[in-house]
């Protein structure tokens, strides 16, 4: 079992920032300002401590919203 933490890091939220916002407040409790500065200050790591599982399905939602997105161990 995989017990390493990883984190999922955003590079840059690319050119629809919307809709990189609207991933993050799926997977987090954050509201719409807290997310957008987020988003914002990227290059940043969204999510830390994360099973490998769980970040290997949230780095792909934020590529496909347009952001630039990758795992990190």
């Amino acid at each position: 079992m995989d017990e390493k933490k990883y984190e999922v890091f955003l590079l840059s939220p690319g050119g629809s920032v919307v809709d990189v916002i609207r991933v993050i407040r799926f997977y987090t409790d954050l509201g719409l300002k807290e997310a957008k500065e987020l988003a914002d200050s990227a290059p940043v790591a969204v999510w830390s401590g994360v099973a490998r599982d769980h970040a290997e399905k949230r780095a792909p939602n934020l590529i496909d919203a347009g952001g630039a997105a990758q795992v990190r161990e």
